[in-house]
């Protein structure tokens, strides 16, 4: 299902309360909204991705609440409930509401022998993964998805075996990416594995903020305050697990976006730095340099080439 704007909000939760009509709860729906602003309080969700292509959306869970710009994504799970705020009626919305059917079947069909696949081939029941509430960066492999489900949705004959196959392969990568995370929390040295998961999701919460506030100033106070942890303590484990330190994990996220802004807007490379937080246009010039090989001007210039390259080609 294909959606160009939000739902009735009252029909939603009666669909959702109800199992929608196949009595199979959510079905796959894909929401391609633009031009609307919206408040959405309280969706009893299924798995879904929270994302844009213009502008930028403000989503919650358990008392958390992120921003999520057209650089990243951000997962709610299946019963978690959600609310999205869209404020600007510029933004354009992709979202990606998984069906629980198909949920169940691609985790089955990755966990359980072939011999068993094929003699319970109708049987077959997927338990579900939990995902951790974060906003993930668009990766190159995770945008040539949605690069192919975009234009899936854009067009008017559309075919709904694609459209499963598209999704499928979203979702494998999707619990690869869930696979890595696991790797990286069990970098935290803790003997129960709930006590590894407790402090990894404060972890998330406070990588949330980061993701939110990069371009304000902030403390490693704020931090360790978001993710209930002693100052020493998140200082440690953050840099046990993501092997940089709160301010250099600040640092890439600044210049990430930069090199973003240079290569798709027409943002003066002055108004760039402070846009992404930095004081002045000298020391963003030379991070930029050291960490791209490039000074600012020069990766816009190169970037503008290659754009014209693969349009001439």
């Amino acid at each position: 299902m294909i959606r160009k704007e939000f739902p009735d909000l009252h029909w939603l939760k009666k669909q959702i309360e109800q199992q929608f009509v196949s009595k199979q709860g959510w079905p796959n729906c894909i929401i391609n909204a633009r031009g609307q602003s919206s408040y959405r309080p309280d969706i009893k969700g299924t798995l879904s991705l929270f994302m844009n292509v213009k502008g930028e959306t403000r989503c919650g869970v358990d008392n958390q609440k992120v921003q999520v710009d057209t650089s990243h994504f951000f997962i709610s799970n299946q019963h978690q409930p959600y609310t999205l705020e869209v404020e600007n009626t510029t933004t354009e919305t992709f979202n990606i509401h998984f069906s629980e059917k198909l949920l169940s079947e691609v985790y089955a069909g990755l966990i359980t022998p072939a011999d068993i696949l094929i003699d319970n081939h109708s049987r077959i029941e997927g338990q579900y993964l939990h995902f951790f509430n974060r906003l993930y960066r668009k990766e190159e492999v995770f945008t040539k998805l949605i690069q192919r489900l975009y234009l899936y949705s854009q067009q008017e004959y559309r075919n709904p075996i694609l459209l499963d196959e598209l999704l499928t392969d979203l979702l494998v990568y999707l619990m690869q990416l869930h696979r890595d995370i696991i790797r990286e929390m069990h970098r935290i040295s803790a003997l129960k594995k709930s006590t590894q998961v407790e402090i990894y999701k404060r972890l998330c919460e406070s990588l949330n903020y980061l993701h939110s506030f990069y371009n304000k100033e902030i403390t490693l106070d704020e931090l360790s305050a978001v993710a209930c942890l002693s100052k020493f303590h998140y200082l440690r484990l953050f840099k046990s697990v993501l092997h940089l330190s709160p301010h250099q994990y600040l640092l890439k996220l600044r210049l990430d976006k930069a090199k973003e802004l240079l290569q798709y807007t027409q943002i003066p490379v002055t108004d760039i730095s402070i846009t992404v937080g930095f004081e002045n246009n000298t020391s963003f010039s030379r991070l930029f340099q050291q960490r791209f090989g490039q000074s600012p001007l020069n990766y816009r210039l190169a970037s503008g080439k290659k754009k014209l390259a693969i349009l001439v080609n």
